[in-house]
């Protein structure tokens, strides 16, 4: 049985016994047409009224006259007991005509009619201390109820009446809720222990007051509205049930304020402690009501326009000046906007502003900072003064604004005299108001602590002038996408230069950040108010993760630097032993090092110190003052600068030896060096005579240079020879081929440091680097790697040419039929490191991948002895604790030292104006402005509204993150992919229609079907069933889509960002990861089905590359390394298009051409981007 789209299903009191058929399956309920739906529904909730109103009646009068005598006449009839006769009016029984309703001193007397009037409240919103509990006559309690919708049965006065006192409460209830604001509640007595239930409230207070008298008058209105019975007339019906809700919700909401108030009153007394805390001080309380009524005290263009312009001022550094005049603007243009409407409204009368005008003129500052301060964005900085020589910082004296730091260092440490240096730098600290989601007690924050030095010129110039630090704070507790945004960072201090602070000195810079650290973890801080709760939370925090490059990390934690015999954090292998990869090693406790850092800082003299240091290898660290703290787990391993720029880099630089310098001609143009140039076997023969021979002439002349030079080597070689003759000396063969490598056979597979990478390989490497496909949020290396002229490389770009370059052309070259042993081993050595950092950079993490992880990373390390004979590094032999780390914090990406590589860039690039002296105030009130309105921006209340829309977009095109670099996508990547349904209808608004192709319209069709939706759509071109819905063949096309921050583009208008990965829901295994291009980008608006919205959805057209045979797939040198998720396809696509939803695209793969050996035709190189999962 089918029926029309214009037929709803009705589930009434009456039609729920029924059942319909749809496709043969019986459902409860009748389709009904919307006009008998209506009125059906009208009687149900009139027959639902009329059971509560009588419930709430018995249940009101058993509690005014008390228990009655038989128990079995106190349990009230149940809704569902009624039988409901709509036709029959209901009258009033005689109880409820007779009922006297006690006030609550129990008079007994009955109410007048004066009393019992509820227009009567008018001249006195509060009611008196005493109202009564019956506000309504009498008489309109014995009134018949009707439930005919067109009210014939009701009196029209008696309606009329109802509509003008519930018009009475619910103004009522609006005015007193908008003054009731955040009350601040006083107890009679302080709680004693965590199980006092609330004392009296505090009559002498005057929110007390307000308070209790609103309650009382809730109570009153409650009691009133549910004595009302129901009268069959739509809109007084919905507005008491309405009232009747928004009362229940405010009495609940008063109670919940007085349950909070009651907590806070146990917090301030000190009730709420650790368990290793014996006493608990009170917390610091910060009030921060003010930073929630910026926002609501403004209009909202005029807080657009103070917004944008205080962004340009600090975002775009635009000087004081400019954004006065910005203002100035501002003030000019709405005055011509008003004399516009005064005059249009008022053409002969004078051109003065309005009263309402002229004070949303006078909103505007004519200063950017009294906008500043207005909005609140400045933060509050504690200037500390810190000496030039030992660090030591002097908080300033609150009492002498005038002279605030003393004059000269008064420090002391062991047995050196007082440091005496004057008192000149500045050292600064932010205070600021972290912002979380809170729970339903008190808030408990995880942050990690980030410190690292940078050159506030710029990092491009020749040599560091000036070094300053600078410390932030991350929340962990918020999603990785959330954490890492520049509102959510705390720049909690900046370090003076010029130089960076020696070994143990840093200690001073992170003893006022302790200090906090440890009231948040003791007492904690108790903010009055917070965006989710008005009656304030409980802050309590921890640093837990000390994230760091080594140098850095080395300093703050107390450790050996990691040159030094005691290199490592994690365990007490000592230098001489490194090359040992065997575990289990010797470690020690938390304890352990706590007591031995202990001794070094009680140490009498430096003397005692240095002992202590050369034996253990340990400082003291202001970071062990936290009581969680443990130094040998939270001092982590930092993935970017251990793998991308230790492991990846070493493995280049050190290991094979990429530093090619590339020649060029007078016009600039490179050209091949005769020193590469290879040799014929007849040139070998000759090179080797003339070196014989001039051997032996030296020898005869007794040669002996004595300069530190290229001759030292030839003097060595000649005073071997005069020991032992030329005839003895080893000589490299000559070589049946062509070769510029000279060199004798090196261990069992003739391989030798940088000699591994040949100009040939590097040509190649650099010409594949070129013609890649790479989508746009992946940085392309430069095309001259391997030489210095690219200058110092990004983590970025190590990670790129290493994992996705070098992976494309090494295994092409070294993994076909023709490579040598050598090269395969090579491979295979570095396909390990590969996998192992492909592994750790993953977006999510669990045992088995940092297990894997682990064990790639270790046989990397096995084989590298093997091949090279090579003493390890110590960013080797971290890398085995990596994975430690990996199963105590998670994914790299919530950790690693990315964004605050990337918040130092933005530091280095703010307007300082070049004053030396007052670059880290600058840095400080900026950075911390910005990140407060970025904030203020983003969760600002604005008004629907077309012009506000474009405002936040161009705010956002203008100032969002960079989505370029595989660190965004690392974060975006954990979103899943969506695009919002508004950007989507706007796209789709501003685009035109245009016909599908009948094979993708019935591609989609298909797709659209097989998506396990109740109802199934038909084709536009036949005849449907009524329950179909028939699907529209155009859609509106579009070059390229954004989702979660990738790009996907058209093989026609955005090549870069075609070639993915994919799912095809209707092929015969939709789990297989299929490789493809995007060949068309469409939006199609539609009826969804469960919701019967029309919608708009974005669809993928893509024309999938074919896979290779079974016999070329055994040629295929990328398949023997499954990990790799690299594989080749046929450069050709199979028969027809594939039609998919967003959902299913995987990721991007970077794309290379190539005609392989061993297959016969041309291939693409599939290097999938995942980093999620394995997917070839």
């Amino acid at each position: 049985m089918a029926y029309g789209k214009k037929k709803k299903l009705c589930l009434c009191s009456e039609c729920g016994g029924f059942t319909h058929e749809v496709d043969g399956v019986k459902h409860p309920g009748l389709m009904l047409d919307p006009r008998k739906w209506k009125s059906h529904a009208t009687e149900d909730a009139l027959h639902q009224a009329q059971a509560e109103y009588e419930m709430n009646a018995v249940l009101l009068a058993h509690e005014a006259f008390g228990q009655p005598t038989d128990p079995h006449e106190s349990l009230p009839t149940r809704p569902r007991d009624h039988e409901f006769r709509p036709s029959t009016p209901q009258p009033a029984s005689a109880a409820q005509k007779e009922t006297v309703y006690q006030t609550p001193h129990g008079s007994g007397a009955h109410d007048t009619d004066e009393d019992v009037h509820m227009a009567s409240e008018a001249s006195s919103p509060i009611p008196p201390s005493d109202p009564p509990l019956l506000s309504e006559d009498t008489e309109m309690f014995s009134e018949p109820v009707c439930s005919d919708s067109s009210n014939h049965g009701a009196d029209d006065n008696l309606i009329l009446r109802r509509l003008s006192e519930l018009s009475l409460i619910e103004s009522t209830l609006a005015i007193e809720s908008r003054l009731l604001k955040n009350p601040k509640l006083s107890f009679v007595s302080p709680p004693t222990s965590l199980t006092d239930t609330p004392s009296a409230l505090l009559p002498s207070s005057k929110d007390v007051m307000r308070f209790s008298q609103f309650r009382d008058w809730l109570s009153a209105k409650q009691r009133v509205l549910l004595c009302l019975p129901p009268l069959g007339h739509r809109d007084a019906d919905s507005r008491r049930t309405k009232l009747i809700s928004m009362i229940s919700e405010w009495l609940d909401r008063l109670s919940s304020a007085e349950a909070s108030s009651w907590e806070a009153e146990k917090i301030m007394a000190g009730l709420y402690r650790l368990p290793d805390q014996d006493t608990v001080g009170a917390p610091r309380v910060y009030d921060t009501a003010a930073l929630h009524a910026v926002k609501r005290a403004l209009p909202p263009f005029i807080l657009a326009a103070l917004l944008m312009v205080s962004a340009l001022h600090t975002l775009s550094g635009l000087n004081r000046e400019a954004a006065n005049l910005v203002l100035a603007t501002f003030r000019a243009l709405l005055y011509g906007a008003f004399v516009i409407c005064s005059r249009s409204n008022t053409p002969r009368g004078p051109s003065r502003l309005a009263v309402e005008h002229q004070a949303i003129l006078d909103c505007i500052p004519r200063d950017i900072r009294s906008v500043m301060s207005h909005l609140k964005v400045e933060p509050q900085i504690t200037r500390y003064a810190s000496c030039p020589l030992c660090s030591c910082l002097y908080a300033p004296n609150e009492a002498n604004h005038n002279n605030p730091y003393p004059h000269y260092c008064t420090f002391t440490d062991t047995d050196r005299p007082p440091c005496g240096a004057a008192l000149v730098k500045k050292e600064l600290r932010a205070s600021t108001t972290s912002r979380s989601h809170a729970s339903d007690k008190d808030v408990n924050l995880v942050f990690g602590l980030y410190l690292d030095w940078f050159n506030p010129g710029g990092n491009k110039k020749a040599g560091k002038s000036r070094s300053l630090g600078a410390m932030y704070l991350v929340c962990i507790n918020l999603p990785p996408h959330l954490r890492f945004r520049p509102e959510n960072i705390c720049l909690v201090g900046i370090i003076p230069g010029p130089n960076e602070p020696s070994l143990h000195q840093l200690n001073h810079f992170l003893r006022p950040l302790v200090d906090e650290m440890l009231t948040l973890w003791h007492s904690g801080m108790w903010l009055t108010q917070t965006a989710v709760h008005a009656h304030g939370r409980l802050i309590r925090a921890a640093i837990i993760p000390l994230i760091c490059d080594l140098p850095a990390l080395r300093k703050a934690a107390g450790f050996a630097g990691h040159s030094s015999r005691h290199f490592c954090s994690f365990c007490l292998l000592k230098r001489p032993d490194i090359n040992n990869i065997s575990r289990p090693w010797p470690s020690r406790t938390w304890q352990e090092h706590l007591n031995i850092a202990t001794q070094w800082r009680d140490a009498a003299t430096e003397r005692d110190r240095d002992t202590l240091f050369e034996e253990h290898g340990l400082r003291w660290s202001e970071l062990l003052r936290l009581p969680y703290w443990d130094p040998t787990r939270y001092a982590v391993v930092d993935a970017m600068h251990n793998l991308f720029l230790g492991e990846l880099r070493h493995h280049c630089m050190a290991i094979w030896g990429i530093d090619i310098k590339d020649h060029k001609d007078k016009h600039g143009r490179a050209t091949d060096s005769t020193k590469t140039t290879p040799h014929t076997p007849d040139e070998q023969q000759q090179h080797i005579t003339r070196l014989l021979n001039a051997l032996r002439k030296a020898q005869l002349n007794a040669i002996s240079p004595d300069k530190l030079t290229k001759r030292e080597y030839a003097k060595a070689l000649l005073l071997w020879c005069e020991a032992h003759g030329v005839d003895r000396l080893a000589i490299p063969p000559v070589l049946s081929t062509a070769t510029a490598d000279f060199h004798l056979a090196n261990g069992p597979y003739d391989i030798s440091k940088f000699r591994v990478l040949t100009a040939d390989v590097i040509d190649q490497l650099r010409h594949d680097i070129k013609t890649t496909y790479l989508p746009s949020w992946i940085e392309r290396p430069p095309v001259n790697f391997g030489s210095a002229a690219h200058g110092k490389l990004k983590a970025d770009h190590w990670r790129t040419v290493c994992t996705i370059s070098m992976v494309i052309t090494l295994t092409r070259i070294w993994g076909n039929a023709a490579s040598s042993n050598a090269e395969r081993h090579l491979l295979k050595n570095f396909v390990h490191l590969v996998v192992a950092v492909d592994l750790a950079s993953r977006r999510s993490m669990d045992p088995e991948r940092a297990r894997l992880f682990d064990q790639h990373m270790e046989e990397y390390l096995r084989t590298l002895q093997e091949l090279f004979d090579q003493d390890l590094v110590p960013n080797n032999h971290l890398s085995l604790h990596l994975a430690a780390c990996l199963l105590s914090f998670g994914p790299v990406h919530g950790w690693w030292a990315y964004p605050f590589e990337r918040f130092n860039g933005i530091i280095q690039r703010l307007n300082t104006n070049n004053q030396i002296d007052k670059i880290p105030l600058t840095y400080m009130r900026i950075f911390h402005a910005a990140a407060e309105l970025r904030w203020q921006v983003s969760s600002a209340e604005w008004p629907d509204d077309e012009g506000i829309r474009e405002m936040l977009r161009a705010f956002d095109v203008v100032y969002r993150d960079a989505a370029r670099g595989t660190r965004v996508i690392d974060i975006l990547g954990t979103i899943p992919g969506s695009c919002p349904d508004i950007i989507l209808e706007a796209t789709y608004s501003s685009l035109s229609d245009s016909r599908l192709d009948r094979n993708i319209y019935n591609a989609l069709l298909y797709v659209m079907n097989t998506a396990g939706l109740t109802r199934k759509f038909a084709t536009f071109h036949s005849n449907a069933d009524n329950n179909a819905i028939l699907l529209s063949p155009f859609a509106r096309f579009l070059p390229k889509l954004e989702v979660s921050g990738l790009t996907y583009g058209t093989r026609s208008g955005n090549i870069r960002n075609s070639f993915i990965c994919f799912r095809d829901p209707s092929s015969h295994d939709p789990s297989v990861a299929r490789a493809g291009q995007i060949a068309q980008l469409f939006l199609h608006s539609h009826i969804n089905p469960q919701s019967n919205e029309q919608v708009v959805e974005p669809y993928v057209v893509v024309d999938q590359y074919e896979e290779l045979s079974e016999d070329h797939a055994r040629q295929d040198p990328y398949r023997r390394f499954p990990l790799l998720n690299t594989k080749l396809c046929y450069n050709r696509f199979t028969g027809t298009s594939v039609v998919i939803r967003v959902v299913d695209v995987i990721a991007h793969f970077a794309a290379f051409f190539y005609d392989p050996d061993g297959i016969g035709e041309g291939c693409v190189v599939v290097r999938s981007l995942d980093r999620v999962r394995h997917l070839i």
